[in-house]
């Protein structure tokens, strides 16, 4: 195994590298333990204290006026050999591999040189992976005091101590692996240094020393600056109420999910230092140079959570060499976007005593935000199946990044993994369609095409990805949005009016969420990518079905906001029956709109296709997984058929009936969905593609109606004789339906349906 400065985890296997196995067997490195800070973190790790010598090299490299000796320095080491600070760049691709923030940054720079028109996999006609490298190395260059230093310590040793931290969890997550405090060790002498006196700005060269020096400009100095204290708390916390305490090695989730509380927290507070500076070069106007090595050091966290903001600031920071013109529009511009760097305003503090008025994201009411930011989640995920980082995925899947409440994410795998539910609402109507017909549930499925398991063990990384995005896009967010709906309603009739527009306002923030909702005011042509909710299912999904504003915009988004007027208003005048009645007959069928064309439109683009022919089988698959359980309870034969048509099957051709078939039968079931067809629209120029034209029953045609929900209002008795009537009818009217059926009434594990072979005739 090649020298390297650090440990890898990827799942449950453990690589030391040669340097660190030496310094932590060595005897005349070991130490009993070290005091860091004045005694603020003490370092229990034999051999650790040797390897964080390197603070001296970055020491070095700020009190030399000599270009030359500063270039030898970063790339031979002095004080720290064979460690030096290029080599924690340039070993990142081994080191790191896998550690999601790392990963992040590497995605940000893999796509800004696509942009720039470079080869993919380079940044500035280097590999992505050496990003840090190849930023320190531009800025060495233009000489300038204290830039290189700087320059280290935000590219280079800021994700070194993040790769540590996220090591620290991720060994607390398997302490049989690995030791939690030589990771947790490793983040703490990064961060402070060994020459590091308590509350000092002028002793110290890491990270604890920059936060010192810029705290009193924003009056955060309490004669030790505040974000040294908090990520100080925080790492103490770790080490005293987890690690010692044993519960790592209980195993027990919830020591990680605090431990992984604690690392996002102190990765925040290490943000702040980062935009205090970006803040004070802007303010001041000291130096475009160093304002543009704040800001590189920051955007890329910055593109996964508002992509509008990552490009105007781009442009803004470090796209331009003149002067900055309007700097206060530039502060208000990131303090926009604080939450994507996981700060808000107290955190940062006021510049040198300016009230400049910031405000901490209110797009969504504080109890609804949390729902709104689970897009990012979404997003996330996506972006580390992309660079195949797909332990890390499972991880953020299963235990949550950006919606935080309280100490705890909330996460998609909650979302996922509801089984206790009523079989009359939507999502029982899916679990027990699952159940039945022996598919995998919500969170199997999910989990196993992030896994690369069971269906999606030979298929490839893109069609794995777009299996995920949308059943998270599509199944998971239908069903939670109609969920928090449903809630709303029982709510407003248990007379909890203020508990039911919270809901309402949930429901809400999961359709829109915050990438979506910074679209709306901020232009990017990177919405279908970026984008994750229905909301933005449905903006994309207009163009070919010709259901777009003028513009550009999903015609049902203004349709969804009418109802969100309504629904607040009925609330608040505790109009609980007409509540349920908008629900039901407008708001959970307009819900389906964009999945319904997401359906019909890959049903043509991979119709007669198979698994080596295209990358979007399974996001067809995945829409048609959200819906076909709703229209099996009125129409089960075309359930069957779009089922059969939309299912991947190893070696079989996709949509083998022809997408003619599976438009008629999403026609005759849209009825059933309580769903206008006016609302889908018309596929682009196909001959079938206008589904109106398809049906063969419309919503205004008596017949089975949806029934309010009416919990807590009203009640319905059925009696048994009623029951097997209505049953009856509904086999009958199934046939008549579909009198092209050879076969109707055949049954397959408990559903009628007719053979697609011998489905509709074109």
């Amino acid at each position: 195994m090649r020298p390297s400065h650090g440990i890898r985890m990827l799942g449950q296997q453990l690589i030391f590298s040669a340097a660190l196995y030496l310094l932590a067997t060595s005897c005349s490195l070991c130490h009993a333990e070290t005091l860091l800070a004045g005694g603020s973190y003490i370092v229990r790790s034999p051999g650790e204290p040797s390897l964080i010598d390197i603070d001296q090299d970055v020491a070095a490299i700020r009190d030399s006026t000599n270009l030359t000796e500063i270039k030898d320095i970063y790339t031979n080491g002095k004080y720290a050999k064979p460690l030096t600070l290029q080599r924690l760049s340039t070993d990142a691709a081994h080191d790191y591999k896998g550690d999601p923030m790392y990963t992040f940054y590497k995605h940000a720079y893999l796509h800004i040189g696509l942009k720039e028109g470079e080869i993919a996999g380079e940044f500035d006609s280097n590999h992505i992976e050496q990003y840090a490298d190849t930023l320190v190395k531009d800025l060495l260059e233009i000489d300038k005091e204290n830039i290189a230093q700087e320059a280290i310590l935000v590219n280079t040793i800021w994700m070194t101590v993040v790769f540590y931290l996220n090591g620290a969890a991720k060994s607390c997550r398997y302490p049989d692996v690995a030791e939690p405090y030589l990771y947790l060790d490793l983040a703490a002498g990064f961060y402070i240094g060994l020459g590091q006196d308590k509350g000092d700005d002028e002793s110290g060269n890491m990270l604890y020393n920059l936060a010192e020096g810029i705290s009193k400009d924003f009056n955060q100095d309490n004669g030790v600056s505040v974000v040294n204290e908090k990520i100080l708390e925080l790492l103490n916390d770790i080490k005293d109420n987890i690690i010692d305490k044993g519960l790592c090695s209980t195993h027990e989730e919830n020591s990680y999910k605090k431990f992984r509380w604690n690392v996002g927290s102190i990765i925040g507070y290490m943000n702040v230092i980062l935009v205090q500076r970006l803040i004070r070069h802007l303010l001041d106007g000291s130096d475009r140079d160093f304002m543009k090595m704040y800001a590189l050091a920051i955007l890329p966290q910055i593109r996964l959570c508002n992509p509008g903001a990552f490009e105007h600031m781009t442009t803004a920071f470090v796209g331009k060499i003149e002067k900055v013109d309007n700097p206060i529009d530039d502060v208000n511009l990131l303090q926009s976007v604080y939450s994507c760097l996981g700060i808000t305003c107290e955190m940062v503090g006021e510049f040198r005593g300016r009230h400049d008025g910031c405000v901490d994201d209110t797009s969504f009411p504080d109890g609804a935000m949390p729902y709104a930011s689970i897009d990012r989640d979404m997003l996330q995920i996506g972006v580390l199946m992309e660079m195949e980082a797909y332990d890390a995925a499972l991880d953020l899947y299963n235990y949550g990044r950006n919606s935080l409440n309280d100490w705890r994410y909330i996460t998609l795998k909650e979302f996922a993994t509801n089984e206790s539910v009523d079989t009359n609402v939507p999502l029982g109507q899916f679990i027990n369609y699952n159940n039945d017909n022996e598919k995998p549930q919500m969170n199997e499925y999910i989990t196993n095409a992030i896994k690369g398991e069971n269906t999606f063990q030979s298929v490839t990384r893109t069609q794995r990805e777009w299996a995920v995005k949308r059943s998270l896009q599509g199944t998971l967010s239908y069903y939670a949005i109609v969920e928090k709906v449903s809630n709303a309603v029982d709510l407003c009739g248990k007379a909890k009016k203020d508990q039911a527009a919270l809901e309402w306002q949930r429901a809400s923030a999961l359709a829109i969420g915050s990438i979506g909702k910074a679209t709306m005011t901020t232009e990017t042509v990177y919405e279908e990518y970026f984008g994750q909710t229905l909301f933005t299912l449905a903006n994309e999904m207009c163009d070919p079905f010709g259901t777009c504003t003028a513009s550009g915009k999903a015609h049902i988004i203004d349709a969804w906001m009418d109802q969100g007027s309504r629904v607040l208003s009925l609330i608040g005048n505790e109009e609980c029956l007409e509540l349920a009645q908008l629900v039901n007959t407008e708001v959970k069928p307009s819900l389906l709109v964009p999945i319904i064309q997401g359906l019909l439109h890959y049903a043509v683009i991979n119709e007669n296709q198979d698994e080596t022919q295209s990358d979007t089988i399974f996001a067809g698959e995945a829409l048609a997984r959200t819906v076909v359980p709703l229209i099996n309870k009125e129409n089960p034969m075309e359930a069957f058929l779009v089922q059969e048509n939309m299912e991947f099957a190893q070696g079989t051709k996709s949509v083998k009936d022809g997408s003619r078939n599976v438009f008629k039968a999403i026609a005759s079931s849209l009825f059933g969905l309580s769903v206008d067809c006016s609302l889908i629209g018309r596929y682009g120029s196909l001959e079938y593609g206008d589904i109106c034209e398809n049906q063969e029953s419309s919503p205004n045609d008596s017949g089975p109606q949806s029934e309010p929900e009416t919990s807590h209002l009203a009640g319905k008795v059925l009696t048994g004789a009623a029951l097997a009537i209505v049953f009856l009818s509904g086999l009958v009217l199934g046939c008549y339906r579909s009198r092209n059926y050879l076969e109707c009434g055949k049954r397959m594990k408990g559903q009628v349906f007719c053979p697609s072979d011998n489905s509709f005739g074109p």
